[in-house]
């Protein structure tokens, strides 16, 4: 193209009109980003529900499940690829159903708990919503503990990972049994009146699978503060059902 073909080239289209056709399109940055604005929709539904009588609105307990699932998957395969992310995924429900089922059958595991419809259909008595609620547990406060300690040896952010899990079921404990319904915790057999051994077990299996979840690098560390505002969420979700 000669010189003066340039010249009249850019008098009829603009820089500025250049530079919108060379722009991407926002379309499907827009549709990357809306299972994340529905989460955002679905947290203002369940805090809502949260703060109304007891048992209202039992729908937006799995939305808000699903949904913070679903964005925590979307996060792992942005940050480590499908390939890993799908692993995880897997380890991470096989070991909930596992311990969901040996939990029904047995009492063993997390003492005996009965789970209701209120937490979603499931096989062999394990629930829905209780396989999402180890996959929002485990991959959110991995998400924080990869966030906050970035230059930490793994095993610290593995201890991390399963403290936050702990801590989170011990402040979500009453937002499941009483409020939401979501499981029944049947007899309690201790002569102290405290069993501690469920608490060792949601903080030795986390720990476990935060174990197994390991990769070397992380990209993409924003990603980790929006798997991270996941999990606290959820515990002002927990802390404001108390209010209502």
């Amino acid at each position: 193209m000669t010189s003066g073909s340039i010249i009249v080239f850019q008098t009829a289209f603009p820089q500025d009109a250049l530079h919108f056709m060379n722009q991407t399109p926002s379309a499907p940055k827009l549709l990357h980003s809306l299972p994340w604005y529905l989460f955002i929709g679905a947290t203002l539904v369940f805090v809502a529900a949260c703060l109304a009588k007891p048992g209202a609105w039992l729908w937006a307990d799995m939305v808000w499940l699903i949904l913070a699932a679903i964005n925590l998957h979307l996060i792992n395969s942005q940050i480590y690829g499908l390939k890993t992310a799908r692993r995880w995924l897997l380890i991470v429900i096989a070991c909930a159903f596992a311990t969901g089922v040996i939990n029904t059958q047995t009492g063993v595991v997390l003492g005996h708990v009965r789970f209701h419809k209120t937490f979603g259909s499931g096989l062999l008595g394990v629930p829905a919503g209780w396989l999402l609620l180890w996959v929002v547990l485990i991959f959110s406060a991995r998400s924080i503990a990869s966030w906050v300690l970035p230059r930490s040896t793994y095993f610290k952010v593995v201890l991390f990972t399963a403290a936050l899990v702990m801590t989170t079921i011990l402040n979500v404990l009453p937002l499941a049994v009483v409020q939401r319904n979501w499981w029944t915790v049947l007899a309690q057999e201790s002569a102290s009146g405290i069993r501690l051994w469920p608490w060792l077990i949601w903080l030795i299996i986390p720990a476990a699978l935060a174990f197994c979840l390991r990769e070397p690098s992380i990209q993409k560390p924003s990603d980790q503060r929006r798997g991270a505002i996941i999990l606290i969420l959820f515990n002002l979700c927990a802390l404001l059902s108390r209010v209502g």
